[in-house]
């Protein structure tokens, strides 16, 4: 099986930054208590994490329907290989005009 890439990790590492962002100021008892609104610090934290952690999982996503895709014509390469191995590899003869 093949290996992910670095940037697929950086994207990985980058969607669990901005869900520390996100999750923080609840986390961190004094930075927002609870039953009361959100300050402007917390808006602002879930607000950045938020948009972070979306680019970073429509970046994997992506990165995962390539590599899909790529393993997919691989095996359909792989399988039109052997089709032609188990016909003797002669296809239809050439037609002459």
């Amino acid at each position: 099986m093949r290996r992910f890439s670095a940037g697929f990790w950086a994207l990985l590492l980058l969607f669990l930054g901005g869900l520390w962002l996100v999750l923080s100021p609840f986390a961190v008892v004094a930075s927002q208590p609870a039953r009361l609104p959100w300050s402007s610090s917390t808006i602002s934290n879930v607000a950045a994490g938020g948009g972070i952690a979306l680019v970073a999982l429509a970046g994997m996503m992506g990165y995962l329907l390539l590599w899909l895709r790529e393993l997919l014509a691989e095996a359909a390469a792989r399988r039109a290989q052997r089709e032609g191995e188990s016909t003797g590899g002669t296809g239809p003869a050439p037609s002459r005009s």
